[in-house]
């Protein structure tokens, strides 16, 4: 599967942001067939 990217946008109390998920597939030993998901929010991953 190619990585796919979902953009969209986080508000709360300190603002607005803008996310970027991306989905794909793990790379983890073990984890054949499954996918991850990881997002980006204020510099924490």
């Amino acid at each position: 599967m190619q990585p796919m990217i979902l953009t969209g946008s986080l508000t709360d109390d300190i603002g607005t942001e803008r996310v970027a998920w991306s989905i794909a597939d793990s790379a983890l030993p073990g984890w054949r067939g499954r996918y991850e998901v990881t997002a980006e929010i204020r510099m924490v991953a």
